[in-house]
């Protein structure tokens, strides 16, 4: 009777669906990354066939990360960066349920081992501004799913950057972050290996700096979670 009077329909396309929030239709746009891709940080490489299996990209092989290991489960394109969209400045947040779904079901064995799931920070005054951190948002969602102690208040953003959509070097990206992320409490991070979640992987400039920074303060080791991943060119 509810779905009579209050159909479901796709936050996408505005379809009737079956799914909750988005449609069939919508949900085959998305291009998930689940194979050909650097062992270490996820990116995909440009290749058709399966050889690039268990490989390390440039960067990784130059040792430019210091986490021990990234993965994004799809392509920020398409329906995705539109979804993602909706969830960042939309106020959409309910979105967030969709997107823990979908990433947990396509990360299943990837992240195991971990202790606590960490957010990256947003700073004081962006948070005024937007009224809500969507990767707090997600991380709450993931860590419900997975059943995993949510480290919220462990890190912090001391400074007020500009967002990195708007910087197109890559060297500029890391030299943007570099510094501005601390941990509150050394002794809630010692020895666990945590996990941190963001939305978009695009230079990887942030959640090297958050890992650099938990890693100096005592976690035993550093994985990282992203949604999507935007390849950086």
């Amino acid at each position: 009777m509810i779905d009579l009077l209050f159909p479901r329909v796709c936050i996408l396309c505005n379809s009737r669906t079956e799914d909750m929030y988005v449609c069939t239709q919508c949900r085959s746009d998305f291009r998930y990354i689940d194979k050909n891709i650097c062992s270490k940080c996820g990116v995909p490489f440009n290749r058709l066939d399966d050889t690039a299996r268990d490989q390390l990209c440039g960067l990784c092989i130059r040792n430019f990360y210091t986490f021990q290991q990234a993965r994004s489960v799809m392509l920020y394109d398409g329906k995705v960066k539109d979804l993602l969209r909706d969830f960042k400045y939309g106020g959409k947040l309910f979105i967030a349920s969709v997107l823990a779904d979908i990433v947990c079901k396509k990360v299943s064995g990837y992240f195991d081992d971990i202790d606590v799931v960490i957010p990256v920070p947003l700073h004081v005054n962006r948070l005024r501004d937007r009224g809500y951190n969507q990767s707090v948002v997600f991380c709450n969602a993931i860590s419900k799913s997975m059943e995993l102690e949510n480290g919220l208040f462990i890190m912090k953003k001391t400074k007020d950057t500009k967002p990195q959509v708007e910087i197109k070097s890559f060297e500029d990206r890391r030299e943007n972050v570099k510094g501005v992320y601390s941990v509150e409490d050394p002794s809630a991070i010692k020895d666990k290996r945590a996990m941190v979640v963001d939305d978009v992987f695009t230079s990887g400039s942030t959640v090297e700096e958050c890992s650099r920074e938990l890693l100096s303060a005592g976690a035993k080791s550093v994985k990282v979670l992203t949604i999507a991943r935007s390849v950086y060119k």
